[in-house]
Protein backbone atom coordinates (compact mmCIF):
# COMPACT_ATOMS: atom_id res chain seq x y z
CA UNK A 1 0.00 0.00 0.00
CA UNK A 2 1.30 3.45 -0.84
CA UNK A 3 2.21 5.84 2.04
CA UNK A 4 -0.59 8.27 1.14
CA UNK A 5 -3.13 5.47 1.24
CA UNK A 6 -1.77 4.33 4.61
CA UNK A 7 -2.16 7.84 6.00
CA UNK A 8 -5.71 8.13 4.71
CA UNK A 9 -6.59 4.72 6.15
CA UNK A 10 -5.33 5.79 9.58
CA UNK A 11 -7.21 9.07 9.51
CA UNK A 12 -10.45 7.59 8.11
CA UNK A 13 -10.71 3.98 9.25
CA UNK A 14 -14.39 3.74 8.34
CA UNK A 15 -13.49 3.97 4.66
CA UNK A 16 -11.71 0.68 4.73
CA UNK A 17 -13.35 -2.17 2.87
CA UNK A 18 -15.66 -4.13 5.14
CA UNK A 19 -15.74 -7.90 4.61
CA UNK A 20 -18.97 -9.86 4.08
CA UNK A 21 -19.89 -11.69 7.29
CA UNK A 22 -22.88 -14.02 7.07
CA UNK A 23 -22.41 -16.25 10.13
CA UNK A 24 -21.26 -15.80 13.69
CA UNK A 25 -18.25 -18.02 12.92
CA UNK A 26 -17.08 -15.46 10.35
CA UNK A 27 -17.00 -12.71 13.00
CA UNK A 28 -13.38 -12.36 14.25
CA UNK A 29 -13.40 -9.59 16.85
CA UNK A 30 -9.62 -9.68 17.41
CA UNK A 31 -8.94 -9.26 13.70
CA UNK A 32 -11.38 -6.34 13.56
CA UNK A 33 -9.65 -4.64 16.49
CA UNK A 34 -6.31 -5.05 14.80
CA UNK A 35 -7.76 -3.70 11.60
CA UNK A 36 -9.21 -0.67 13.38
CA UNK A 37 -5.99 -0.22 15.48
CA UNK A 38 -8.07 0.06 18.65
CA UNK A 39 -5.18 -0.18 21.16
CA UNK A 40 -2.98 2.24 19.24
CA UNK A 41 -5.79 4.76 18.96
CA UNK A 42 -6.66 4.37 22.68
CA UNK A 43 -3.02 4.98 23.80
CA UNK A 44 -2.58 7.89 21.41
CA UNK A 45 -5.71 9.63 22.67
CA UNK A 46 -4.84 8.78 26.32
CA UNK A 47 -1.46 10.51 26.09
CA UNK A 48 -3.22 13.81 25.45
CA UNK A 49 -6.12 13.09 27.83
CA UNK A 50 -8.68 12.82 25.12
CA UNK A 51 -11.58 12.65 25.09
CA UNK A 52 -11.86 15.46 27.63
CA UNK A 53 -13.51 14.82 30.95
CA UNK A 54 -16.47 17.01 30.06
CA UNK A 55 -17.22 15.17 26.79
CA UNK A 56 -20.83 14.08 26.64
CA UNK A 57 -20.65 11.53 23.84
CA UNK A 58 -18.35 9.05 22.03
CA UNK A 59 -15.41 10.55 20.23
CA UNK A 60 -14.45 10.05 16.59
CA UNK A 61 -12.64 6.75 17.27
CA UNK A 62 -15.68 5.14 18.92
CA UNK A 63 -17.87 6.50 16.15
CA UNK A 64 -15.50 4.89 13.63
CA UNK A 65 -15.84 1.58 15.49
CA UNK A 66 -19.64 1.87 15.41
CA UNK A 67 -19.58 2.82 11.72
CA UNK A 68 -17.41 -0.17 10.87
CA UNK A 69 -19.71 -2.60 12.63
CA UNK A 70 -22.69 -0.91 11.06
CA UNK A 71 -21.13 -1.54 7.65
CA UNK A 72 -20.71 -5.21 8.56
CA UNK A 73 -24.34 -5.36 9.63
CA UNK A 74 -25.59 -3.60 6.49
CA UNK A 75 -23.77 -6.00 4.17
CA UNK A 76 -25.01 -8.99 6.17
CA UNK A 77 -28.58 -7.72 6.10
CA UNK A 78 -28.42 -7.20 2.33
CA UNK A 79 -27.09 -10.74 1.84
CA UNK A 80 -29.80 -12.27 4.05
CA UNK A 81 -32.54 -10.26 2.33
CA UNK A 82 -31.38 -11.45 -1.09
CA UNK A 83 -31.19 -15.06 0.14
CA UNK A 84 -34.73 -14.82 1.55
CA UNK A 85 -35.99 -13.34 -1.71
CA UNK A 86 -34.57 -16.32 -3.54
CA UNK A 87 -36.35 -18.65 -1.14
CA UNK A 88 -39.60 -16.74 -1.59
CA UNK A 89 -39.22 -17.09 -5.36
CA UNK A 90 -38.78 -20.85 -4.89
CA UNK A 91 -41.89 -20.93 -2.73
CA UNK A 92 -43.91 -18.97 -5.30
CA UNK A 93 -42.75 -21.33 -8.04
CA UNK A 94 -43.74 -24.33 -5.95
CA UNK A 95 -47.13 -22.83 -5.05
CA UNK A 96 -47.99 -22.55 -8.76
CA UNK A 97 -48.18 -26.37 -8.96
CA UNK A 98 -51.14 -26.52 -6.57
CA UNK A 99 -53.59 -24.64 -8.76
CA UNK A 100 -56.58 -26.92 -9.60
CA UNK A 101 -56.73 -25.27 -13.01
CA UNK A 102 -53.68 -27.29 -14.02
CA UNK A 103 -55.65 -30.56 -13.94
CA UNK A 104 -58.98 -29.19 -15.17
CA UNK A 105 -57.13 -27.81 -18.18
CA UNK A 106 -56.25 -31.40 -19.11
CA UNK A 107 -59.95 -32.24 -19.43
CA UNK A 108 -60.54 -29.23 -21.68
CA UNK A 109 -57.48 -30.19 -23.73
CA UNK A 110 -58.87 -33.73 -24.15
CA UNK A 111 -62.17 -32.34 -25.48
CA UNK A 112 -60.29 -30.03 -27.83
CA UNK A 113 -57.93 -32.72 -29.12
CA UNK A 114 -60.74 -35.24 -29.65
CA UNK A 115 -62.70 -32.71 -31.72
CA UNK A 116 -59.52 -31.96 -33.68
CA UNK A 117 -59.05 -35.68 -34.42
CA UNK A 118 -62.67 -35.92 -35.54
CA UNK A 119 -62.19 -33.01 -37.94
CA UNK A 120 -58.83 -34.28 -39.18
CA UNK A 121 -60.09 -37.80 -40.00
CA UNK A 122 -63.44 -36.80 -41.53
CA UNK A 123 -62.19 -36.09 -45.04
CA UNK A 124 -59.65 -38.98 -45.26
CA UNK A 125 -62.28 -41.43 -44.01
CA UNK A 126 -64.82 -40.13 -46.51
CA UNK A 127 -62.30 -40.40 -49.35
CA UNK A 128 -61.31 -43.94 -48.36
CA UNK A 129 -64.98 -44.94 -48.10
CA UNK A 130 -65.71 -43.48 -51.54
CA UNK A 131 -62.75 -45.36 -53.02
CA UNK A 132 -63.93 -48.61 -51.45
CA UNK A 133 -67.49 -48.09 -52.72
CA UNK A 134 -66.23 -47.22 -56.22
CA UNK A 135 -64.08 -50.37 -56.28
CA UNK A 136 -67.10 -52.46 -55.26
CA UNK A 137 -69.17 -50.90 -58.05
CA UNK A 138 -66.40 -51.66 -60.54
CA UNK A 139 -66.36 -55.27 -59.36
CA UNK A 140 -70.13 -55.63 -59.73
CA UNK A 141 -69.98 -54.09 -63.21
CA UNK A 142 -67.19 -56.49 -64.23
CA UNK A 143 -69.15 -59.49 -62.99
CA UNK A 144 -72.27 -58.35 -64.81
CA UNK A 145 -70.33 -57.75 -68.03
CA UNK A 146 -68.71 -61.18 -68.06
CA UNK A 147 -71.49 -63.12 -66.35
CA UNK A 148 -69.46 -64.48 -63.43
CA UNK A 149 -70.71 -64.99 -59.91
CA UNK A 150 -67.75 -66.81 -58.37
CA UNK A 151 -64.92 -65.23 -56.40
CA UNK A 152 -61.68 -64.46 -58.17
CA UNK A 153 -58.98 -67.13 -57.98
CA UNK A 154 -55.35 -66.01 -57.58
CA UNK A 155 -52.43 -66.80 -55.25
CA UNK A 156 -52.67 -65.47 -51.72
CA UNK A 157 -49.01 -64.41 -51.91
CA UNK A 158 -47.72 -63.39 -55.33
CA UNK A 159 -44.17 -63.23 -53.94
CA UNK A 160 -44.22 -66.91 -52.96
CA UNK A 161 -45.80 -67.76 -56.32
CA UNK A 162 -42.97 -66.08 -58.23
CA UNK A 163 -40.41 -67.64 -55.89
CA UNK A 164 -41.39 -71.03 -57.37
CA UNK A 165 -40.13 -69.83 -60.76
CA UNK A 166 -36.69 -69.19 -59.25
CA UNK A 167 -36.71 -72.75 -57.92
CA UNK A 168 -37.42 -74.08 -61.41
CA UNK A 169 -34.57 -72.04 -62.87
CA UNK A 170 -32.20 -73.34 -60.16
CA UNK A 171 -33.21 -77.00 -60.74
CA UNK A 172 -32.78 -76.85 -64.52
CA UNK A 173 -29.53 -74.86 -64.25
CA UNK A 174 -27.97 -77.34 -61.84
CA UNK A 175 -28.99 -80.23 -64.12
CA UNK A 176 -27.30 -78.64 -67.17
CA UNK A 177 -24.28 -76.99 -65.54
CA UNK A 178 -21.94 -80.04 -65.82
CA UNK A 179 -22.56 -80.54 -69.55
CA UNK A 180 -22.29 -76.86 -70.46
CA UNK A 181 -19.01 -76.63 -68.54
CA UNK A 182 -17.31 -78.82 -71.21
CA UNK A 183 -17.82 -76.20 -73.88
CA UNK A 184 -17.01 -73.16 -71.71
CA UNK A 185 -13.60 -71.56 -71.37
CA UNK A 186 -14.38 -70.78 -67.71
CA UNK A 187 -15.02 -74.33 -66.61
CA UNK A 188 -17.81 -75.21 -64.20
CA UNK A 189 -18.57 -71.56 -63.33
CA UNK A 190 -19.00 -70.65 -66.96
CA UNK A 191 -21.11 -73.75 -67.54
CA UNK A 192 -23.36 -72.84 -64.62
CA UNK A 193 -23.86 -69.31 -65.97
CA UNK A 194 -24.74 -70.69 -69.41
CA UNK A 195 -27.15 -73.13 -67.79
CA UNK A 196 -28.79 -70.30 -65.83
CA UNK A 197 -29.35 -68.34 -69.05
CA UNK A 198 -30.83 -71.36 -70.81
CA UNK A 199 -33.11 -72.21 -67.86
CA UNK A 200 -34.20 -68.58 -67.43
CA UNK A 201 -35.24 -68.32 -71.07
CA UNK A 202 -37.18 -71.57 -70.81
CA UNK A 203 -39.01 -70.57 -67.61
CA UNK A 204 -39.75 -66.97 -68.65
CA UNK A 205 -41.15 -67.91 -72.06
CA UNK A 206 -43.20 -70.74 -70.57
CA UNK A 207 -44.57 -68.39 -67.88
CA UNK A 208 -45.65 -65.86 -70.52
CA UNK A 209 -47.27 -68.61 -72.57
CA UNK A 210 -49.28 -69.56 -69.48
CA UNK A 211 -50.39 -65.93 -69.05
CA UNK A 212 -51.37 -65.70 -72.73
CA UNK A 213 -53.67 -68.68 -72.30
CA UNK A 214 -55.86 -66.50 -70.01
CA UNK A 215 -57.13 -64.66 -73.07
CA UNK A 216 -58.73 -67.82 -74.37
CA UNK A 217 -61.54 -66.96 -71.93
CA UNK A 218 -62.39 -63.87 -73.97
CA UNK A 219 -64.45 -63.86 -77.16
CA UNK A 220 -63.69 -62.61 -80.63
CA UNK A 221 -60.35 -61.48 -81.98
CA UNK A 222 -58.62 -61.56 -78.62
CA UNK A 223 -59.29 -65.29 -78.25
CA UNK A 224 -57.95 -65.93 -81.76
CA UNK A 225 -54.83 -63.85 -81.12
CA UNK A 226 -54.28 -65.64 -77.79
CA UNK A 227 -54.54 -69.04 -79.51
CA UNK A 228 -52.07 -68.05 -82.23
CA UNK A 229 -49.63 -66.56 -79.73
CA UNK A 230 -49.92 -69.60 -77.47
CA UNK A 231 -49.29 -71.95 -80.38
CA UNK A 232 -46.27 -69.97 -81.53
CA UNK A 233 -44.96 -69.98 -77.96
CA UNK A 234 -45.33 -73.74 -77.63
CA UNK A 235 -43.64 -74.26 -80.99
CA UNK A 236 -40.81 -71.96 -80.01
CA UNK A 237 -40.35 -73.85 -76.74
CA UNK A 238 -40.30 -77.20 -78.58
CA UNK A 239 -37.67 -75.95 -81.05
CA UNK A 240 -35.71 -74.45 -78.17
CA UNK A 241 -35.59 -77.74 -76.25
CA UNK A 242 -34.49 -79.65 -79.37
CA UNK A 243 -31.73 -77.10 -80.00
CA UNK A 244 -30.49 -77.34 -76.44
CA UNK A 245 -30.63 -81.17 -76.67
CA UNK A 246 -28.49 -81.26 -79.83
CA UNK A 247 -26.07 -78.87 -78.22
CA UNK A 248 -25.73 -81.17 -75.20
CA UNK A 249 -25.00 -84.14 -77.48
CA UNK A 250 -22.36 -82.13 -79.31
CA UNK A 251 -20.73 -81.21 -76.02
CA UNK A 252 -20.17 -84.89 -75.12
CA UNK A 253 -18.79 -85.56 -78.61
CA UNK A 254 -15.14 -85.64 -79.70
CA UNK A 255 -15.00 -81.87 -80.44
CA UNK A 256 -16.76 -79.97 -77.56
CA UNK A 257 -15.15 -76.68 -78.66
CA UNK A 258 -17.11 -76.95 -81.98
CA UNK A 259 -20.34 -78.01 -80.22
CA UNK A 260 -22.44 -75.10 -81.42
CA UNK A 261 -21.62 -75.71 -85.14
CA UNK A 262 -22.18 -79.46 -84.92
CA UNK A 263 -25.41 -78.99 -82.97
CA UNK A 264 -26.86 -76.63 -85.59
CA UNK A 265 -25.91 -78.91 -88.48
CA UNK A 266 -27.36 -82.00 -86.75
CA UNK A 267 -30.57 -80.10 -85.84
CA UNK A 268 -31.15 -79.25 -89.51
CA UNK A 269 -30.35 -82.68 -90.80
CA UNK A 270 -32.10 -84.86 -88.16
CA UNK A 271 -34.06 -82.68 -85.69
CA UNK A 272 -35.70 -85.58 -83.83
CA UNK A 273 -32.67 -87.80 -83.60
CA UNK A 274 -31.59 -87.76 -79.96
CA UNK A 275 -29.43 -90.78 -79.28
CA UNK A 276 -28.01 -89.87 -75.86
CA UNK A 277 -29.98 -91.10 -72.82
CA UNK A 278 -28.72 -88.32 -70.52
CA UNK A 279 -29.68 -85.74 -73.10
CA UNK A 280 -33.19 -87.20 -73.24
CA UNK A 281 -33.43 -87.02 -69.48
CA UNK A 282 -32.26 -83.38 -69.44
CA UNK A 283 -34.77 -82.51 -72.16
CA UNK A 284 -37.43 -84.16 -70.02
CA UNK A 285 -36.35 -82.02 -67.02
CA UNK A 286 -36.51 -78.88 -69.16
CA UNK A 287 -39.97 -79.80 -70.43
CA UNK A 288 -41.19 -80.40 -66.88
CA UNK A 289 -39.86 -76.99 -65.82
CA UNK A 290 -41.53 -75.42 -68.85
CA UNK A 291 -44.84 -77.07 -67.99
CA UNK A 292 -44.50 -75.94 -64.38
CA UNK A 293 -43.71 -72.38 -65.45
CA UNK A 294 -46.68 -72.37 -67.84
CA UNK A 295 -48.96 -73.60 -65.05
CA UNK A 296 -47.52 -70.93 -62.74
CA UNK A 297 -48.20 -68.29 -65.37
CA UNK A 298 -51.74 -69.51 -65.86
CA UNK A 299 -52.46 -69.61 -62.11
CA UNK A 300 -50.67 -66.33 -61.34
CA UNK A 301 -54.03 -64.61 -61.67
CA UNK A 302 -57.66 -65.47 -62.24
CA UNK A 303 -58.30 -67.29 -65.54
CA UNK A 304 -60.60 -64.44 -66.56
CA UNK A 305 -58.28 -61.54 -67.48
CA UNK A 306 -58.78 -58.48 -65.30
CA UNK A 307 -60.98 -60.22 -62.72
CA UNK A 308 -58.16 -60.69 -60.22
CA UNK A 309 -56.99 -57.08 -60.54
CA UNK A 310 -60.50 -55.71 -59.94
CA UNK A 311 -60.94 -57.97 -56.90
CA UNK A 312 -57.57 -56.97 -55.46
CA UNK A 313 -58.47 -53.29 -55.81
CA UNK A 314 -61.65 -53.90 -53.82
CA UNK A 315 -59.78 -55.67 -51.04
CA UNK A 316 -57.04 -53.04 -50.96
CA UNK A 317 -59.58 -50.19 -50.75
CA UNK A 318 -61.53 -51.94 -47.99
CA UNK A 319 -58.31 -52.69 -46.09
CA UNK A 320 -57.26 -49.03 -46.38
CA UNK A 321 -60.62 -47.88 -45.02
CA UNK A 322 -60.48 -50.34 -42.11
CA UNK A 323 -56.88 -49.33 -41.34
CA UNK A 324 -57.91 -45.67 -41.28
CA UNK A 325 -60.75 -46.46 -38.88
CA UNK A 326 -58.36 -48.38 -36.62
CA UNK A 327 -55.95 -45.45 -36.70
CA UNK A 328 -58.77 -43.07 -35.76
CA UNK A 329 -59.68 -45.23 -32.76
CA UNK A 330 -56.02 -45.43 -31.80
CA UNK A 331 -55.72 -41.65 -31.93
CA UNK A 332 -58.73 -41.28 -29.65
CA UNK A 333 -57.09 -43.62 -27.16
CA UNK A 334 -53.77 -41.75 -27.42
CA UNK A 335 -55.45 -38.39 -26.77
CA UNK A 336 -57.25 -39.54 -23.62
CA UNK A 337 -54.26 -41.52 -22.39
CA UNK A 338 -51.94 -38.54 -22.88
CA UNK A 339 -54.18 -36.21 -20.87
CA UNK A 340 -54.61 -38.86 -18.17
CA UNK A 341 -50.83 -39.10 -17.87
CA UNK A 342 -50.64 -35.30 -17.78
CA UNK A 343 -53.03 -35.22 -14.81
CA UNK A 344 -50.93 -37.80 -12.96
CA UNK A 345 -47.79 -35.81 -13.79
CA UNK A 346 -49.32 -32.62 -12.38
CA UNK A 347 -50.15 -34.41 -9.14
CA UNK A 348 -46.61 -35.80 -8.89
CA UNK A 349 -45.18 -32.35 -9.56
CA UNK A 350 -47.44 -30.88 -6.85
CA UNK A 351 -46.20 -33.44 -4.33
CA UNK A 352 -42.59 -32.69 -5.23
CA UNK A 353 -43.36 -28.97 -5.03
CA UNK A 354 -44.73 -29.42 -1.52
CA UNK A 355 -41.50 -31.08 -0.45
CA UNK A 356 -39.52 -28.29 -2.08
CA UNK A 357 -41.74 -25.70 -0.41
CA UNK A 358 -41.20 -27.19 3.02
CA UNK A 359 -37.46 -27.38 2.40
CA UNK A 360 -37.51 -23.72 1.37
CA UNK A 361 -39.46 -22.78 4.51
CA UNK A 362 -36.89 -24.58 6.64
CA UNK A 363 -34.07 -22.84 4.81
CA UNK A 364 -35.77 -19.45 5.25
CA UNK A 365 -36.24 -20.17 8.97
CA UNK A 366 -32.55 -21.00 9.30
CA UNK A 367 -31.67 -17.79 7.49
CA UNK A 368 -33.79 -15.71 9.89
CA UNK A 369 -32.30 -17.45 12.91
CA UNK A 370 -28.81 -16.99 11.56
CA UNK A 371 -29.50 -13.31 10.92
CA UNK A 372 -30.82 -12.79 14.46
CA UNK A 373 -27.78 -14.52 15.97
CA UNK A 374 -25.44 -12.48 13.79
CA UNK A 375 -27.15 -9.22 14.80
CA UNK A 376 -26.70 -10.02 18.49
CA UNK A 377 -23.10 -11.05 17.90
CA UNK A 378 -22.38 -7.81 16.02
CA UNK A 379 -23.88 -5.71 18.83
CA UNK A 380 -21.87 -7.57 21.48
CA UNK A 381 -18.67 -7.39 19.43
CA UNK A 382 -19.15 -3.68 18.75
CA UNK A 383 -19.67 -2.93 22.45
CA UNK A 384 -16.74 -5.13 23.45
CA UNK A 385 -14.49 -3.27 21.00
CA UNK A 386 -15.64 0.09 22.38
CA UNK A 387 -15.00 -1.07 25.96
CA UNK A 388 -11.52 -2.20 24.94
CA UNK A 389 -10.90 1.23 23.50
CA UNK A 390 -12.18 2.91 26.68
CA UNK A 391 -10.17 0.61 28.93
CA UNK A 392 -6.97 1.22 26.99
CA UNK A 393 -7.61 4.96 27.01
CA UNK A 394 -8.32 4.98 30.76
CA UNK A 395 -5.04 3.16 31.54
CA UNK A 396 -2.94 5.83 29.82
CA UNK A 397 -4.60 9.14 30.74
CA UNK A 398 -4.10 10.87 34.08
CA UNK A 399 -7.36 12.78 34.17
CA UNK A 400 -10.81 11.56 34.95
CA UNK A 401 -12.63 9.77 32.16
CA UNK A 402 -15.79 11.24 30.68
CA UNK A 403 -19.05 10.23 32.34
CA UNK A 404 -20.26 8.29 29.27
CA UNK A 405 -17.35 5.83 29.73
CA UNK A 406 -19.41 4.27 32.56
CA UNK A 407 -22.48 3.83 30.39
CA UNK A 408 -23.24 0.99 27.95
CA UNK A 409 -21.65 1.68 24.54
CA UNK A 410 -24.15 2.45 21.76
CA UNK A 411 -25.06 -0.38 19.30
CA UNK A 412 -24.22 -0.07 15.60
CA UNK A 413 -27.92 -0.27 14.70
CA UNK A 414 -31.27 -0.01 16.43
CA UNK A 415 -33.63 -2.99 16.92
CA UNK A 416 -36.10 -1.41 14.51
CA UNK A 417 -33.45 -1.23 11.81
CA UNK A 418 -32.52 -4.87 12.33
CA UNK A 419 -36.11 -6.06 11.75
CA UNK A 420 -36.36 -5.54 7.99
CA UNK A 421 -39.74 -6.46 6.42
CA UNK A 422 -38.15 -9.35 4.50
CA UNK A 423 -36.74 -10.80 7.70
CA UNK A 424 -39.99 -10.90 9.67
CA UNK A 425 -41.20 -14.41 10.45
CA UNK A 426 -44.07 -15.35 8.05
CA UNK A 427 -47.40 -16.28 9.58
CA UNK A 428 -48.30 -18.96 7.00
CA UNK A 429 -47.00 -22.47 7.41
CA UNK A 430 -47.21 -25.68 5.38
CA UNK A 431 -50.45 -27.03 6.89
CA UNK A 432 -52.53 -24.95 4.50
CA UNK A 433 -50.39 -26.19 1.63
CA UNK A 434 -51.03 -29.79 2.62
CA UNK A 435 -54.75 -29.08 2.47
CA UNK A 436 -54.36 -27.49 -0.97
CA UNK A 437 -52.47 -30.56 -2.17
CA UNK A 438 -55.26 -32.83 -0.89
CA UNK A 439 -57.79 -30.69 -2.77
CA UNK A 440 -55.70 -30.95 -5.92
CA UNK A 441 -55.48 -34.73 -5.61
CA UNK A 442 -59.27 -34.97 -5.21
CA UNK A 443 -59.78 -32.79 -8.28
CA UNK A 444 -57.25 -34.87 -10.24
CA UNK A 445 -59.10 -38.08 -9.33
CA UNK A 446 -62.37 -36.54 -10.49
CA UNK A 447 -60.78 -35.42 -13.77
CA UNK A 448 -59.40 -38.93 -14.35
CA UNK A 449 -62.90 -40.36 -13.89
CA UNK A 450 -64.37 -37.81 -16.28
CA UNK A 451 -61.69 -38.59 -18.87
CA UNK A 452 -62.60 -42.27 -18.77
CA UNK A 453 -66.29 -41.46 -19.12
CA UNK A 454 -65.43 -39.10 -21.99
CA UNK A 455 -63.49 -41.89 -23.70
CA UNK A 456 -66.45 -44.27 -23.35
CA UNK A 457 -68.86 -41.66 -24.71
CA UNK A 458 -66.52 -40.98 -27.63
CA UNK A 459 -66.32 -44.66 -28.53
CA UNK A 460 -70.10 -44.91 -28.37
CA UNK A 461 -70.34 -41.97 -30.79
CA UNK A 462 -67.91 -43.52 -33.32
CA UNK A 463 -70.56 -45.64 -35.19
CA UNK A 464 -72.74 -42.56 -35.67
CA UNK A 465 -69.72 -40.57 -36.79
CA UNK A 466 -68.75 -43.24 -39.35
CA UNK A 467 -72.33 -43.58 -40.55
CA UNK A 468 -72.48 -39.84 -41.23
CA UNK A 469 -69.22 -40.06 -43.19
CA UNK A 470 -70.39 -43.06 -45.22
CA UNK A 471 -73.74 -41.42 -45.95
CA UNK A 472 -72.01 -38.22 -47.06
CA UNK A 473 -69.57 -40.29 -49.17
CA UNK A 474 -72.40 -42.13 -50.93
CA UNK A 475 -74.08 -38.81 -51.71
CA UNK A 476 -71.02 -37.12 -53.21
CA UNK A 477 -67.95 -38.18 -55.21
CA UNK A 478 -64.57 -38.30 -53.51
CA UNK A 479 -63.60 -34.81 -54.70
CA UNK A 480 -66.57 -33.11 -52.99
CA UNK A 481 -66.67 -32.21 -49.33
CA UNK A 482 -69.47 -33.73 -47.25
CA UNK A 483 -71.54 -31.51 -45.10
CA UNK A 484 -70.61 -31.66 -41.44
CA UNK A 485 -73.00 -33.57 -39.24
CA UNK A 486 -73.42 -33.64 -35.49
CA UNK A 487 -70.05 -33.92 -33.77
CA UNK A 488 -69.07 -37.30 -32.44
CA UNK A 489 -67.06 -35.84 -29.52
CA UNK A 490 -69.04 -34.53 -26.54
CA UNK A 491 -68.17 -30.97 -25.61
CA UNK A 492 -67.52 -29.99 -21.98
CA UNK A 493 -70.97 -28.36 -21.86
CA UNK A 494 -72.79 -31.45 -23.14
CA UNK A 495 -74.09 -34.11 -20.81
CA UNK A 496 -71.78 -37.11 -20.53
CA UNK A 497 -73.15 -40.41 -19.21
CA UNK A 498 -71.83 -41.19 -15.76
CA UNK A 499 -73.37 -44.60 -15.11
CA UNK A 500 -70.21 -46.55 -14.46
CA UNK A 501 -66.62 -45.91 -15.38
CA UNK A 502 -65.29 -48.13 -18.20
CA UNK A 503 -61.83 -49.56 -18.37
CA UNK A 504 -59.74 -47.49 -20.79
CA UNK A 505 -59.14 -50.35 -23.19
CA UNK A 506 -57.01 -50.22 -26.29
CA UNK A 507 -59.12 -48.92 -29.21
CA UNK A 508 -58.12 -51.89 -31.35
CA UNK A 509 -60.07 -54.15 -29.00
CA UNK A 510 -63.24 -52.05 -29.20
Amino acid sequence: MRPLDQLLSLLTPTRRTTPLITTVADLDQAAIERWLRVEQQARREGRVNRPVTTADGPDANEQAIVSYYRGLWWKAQTWYCNALKREEARQDEAAAHWAPERVTACEAAAHRDLRAQEAAFREPLRTAWCCARQAQRDLRAFRAEHGVAREAIYPASRSLHYAGLLGMVAVEALANAYFFAKGSDYGLVGGFLDAVLVASFNVVVSFQVGRILHWLQRRGVRRLLAGVAGGLGLGLLGLYHLTVGHYRMALVGPQPDQAAVHALRHLIQAPLEISDLQTCMLIFVGVLCAVGAAVAGYTSDDPLPGYGAVTRRVKAAEAAYQALKAEYLQRLHVVVEAQSRAVALHVAEARAALRAFRASLAEAQQLRQGYALLCRALVEACRATQRRYRTGNEEIRDTETPAYFATTPPPPFTPDEALAPELVEPAAGSNDLQQRLATLEQEASAVQQRLLVLYQATLQAVPTYLQQIETAGDASPPGDRPQAGAPGIPTPQQEVPTNGVPHCAHPASV
